[in-house]
Order: C-alpha cells, then sequence, then structure tokens
C-alpha cells in the first residue's frame, strides 16, 4: 500500500495494514495528501518506485 503522510486516508491504510495475512508493505510518501499521489510528480515518482521491488520479491 501507498498513502501520503497527509492523505486523510493514511489511517484506513494503518488500520488494513496489520489485517492482511499475506506479505505487505505500507510506503508513506512525506509530505503528499491523497490526491497529489496521483498528480505531482515528485509524488508520483515515489509512488510508482514501490510495487516493482514488492512484485519481484513476492509473486
Amino acid at each position: 500500500m501507498v498513502a501520503g503522510s497527509k492523505a486523510g486516508s493514511l489511517w484506513q491504510a494503518e488500520q488494513l495494514l496489520p489485517r492482511v495475512n499475506s506479505p505487505k508493505e505500507l510506503a508513506v510518501i512525506d509530505g503528499a495528501g491523497h490526491v497529489s499521489l496521483y498528480d505531482v510528480p515528485e509524488y508520483v515518482d515515489q509512488v510508482t518506485a514501490h510495487p516493482s521491488p514488492f512484485f519481484t520479491k513476492y509473486v
């Protein structure tokens, strides 16, 4: 999961994480809100850097 540190939905990701029984990670992007993860280049670059290493390791 990826969430922004300023996202109103961050608490949901934090509560969901312990409930997932399979491999999991939560990447918190410092300074980002929810919507900025989609359209602010510096945050988008950070978001897109996380899935590939995770899936390479676990899938």
